[in-house]
């Protein structure tokens, strides 16, 4: 009876411990996974407004509370301020791939109201080296020229350009999807210990990646002679692109994530 007495508790202490990550998880994932789908995906250009070197959407966010996303920016400036407003509505989103028609940003400015940015919102901002987000801003905050949610718990995005060794903050624990989607100018990536979450393509195409380094006492992830596994080695997650010749797959592996070779151009195959 005591034994079964010592299980339970065990039991509810896990099941404390899992809601209290998934409360955690789900105070930012409301702004950055659920508010992201306020508008269709696949709007035609004719929902669309242009405003000078912006396009914009008009979005009801609460009854009779309207906000706007930025869809796209045409503008030629090397640093942008993202305005507060447009047309007299706040902008609160920053939509997929807007900055992309932006072919000279180096530095973008984000203001305190913008509370959504779509997890691909930087993509293919090829010489996007810096973001900075207004330290008033709720949702997100930035460091190191990089995105984060506010508490730092999230790593929502690296500029493609960036360039050298990246270390995220020791707050982090969430590598999100896409989050160094193109970063193909960083070397080193070092991972903090709390790190426990790696999302769908957070390192594709990182041409230059040569190492990955995991802070000791992390629980979650080991790099090997070039690649990036779980903690108990059944899952290959990653292989730098800049590995050469041969790699060697640990045995224990039982599945191998997608694009996990992906820019490996110098392999020769597995030994």
């Amino acid at each position: 009876r005591g034994m079964c007495m010592i299980n339970r508790k065990i039991v509810f202490m896990l099941i404390f411990v899992f809601c209290i990550l998934i409360c955690n998880k789900s105070a930012f994932a409301a702004n950055y996974t659920d508010e992201v789908d306020e508008i269709d995906p696949n709007a035609s250009a004719s929902s669309t407004i242009d405003y000078g070197d912006y396009s914009y959407m008009i979005v009801e966010k609460r009854k009779g509370n309207y906000v706007a996303y930025i869809v796209d920016y045409r503008g030629d400036a090397t640093e942008l301020d993202v305005p507060s407003t447009i047309a007299g509505y706040p902008v609160y989103g920053l939509y997929t791939e807007c900055f992309a028609n932006g072919k000279n940003l180096k530095k973008i400015n984000i203001p305190s109201c913008v509370g959504v940015i779509y997890p691909d919102t930087l993509l293919n901002c090829r010489n996007l080296e810096e973001v900075d987000i207004d330290k008033n801003n709720g949702t997100y905050s930035s460091d190191d020229g990089m995105i984060y949610s506010k508490d730092y718990v999230f790593f929502v995005s690296c500029p493609e350009a960036k360039k050298g060794e990246v270390t995220l903050r020791d707050e982090t624990a969430y590598i999100c999807d896409y989050s160094f989607f193109n970063a193909s100018k960083i070397t080193t990536l070092n991972i903090p210990k709390k790190v426990l979450d790696i999302g769908v393509l957070a390192l594709y195409n990182t041409s230059s990646l040569e190492s990955i380094n995991i802070e000791s006492g992390n629980k979650y992830f080991v790099f090997s002679d070039g690649l990036l596994y779980n903690q108990d080695k059944t899952e290959l997650i990653k292989c730098v692109d800049t590995r050469r010749n041969c790699v060697n797959i640990a045995s224990s592996v039982k599945s191998i994530r997608e694009y996990a070779f992906y820019g490996c151009k110098q392999l020769l195959g597995p030994l």
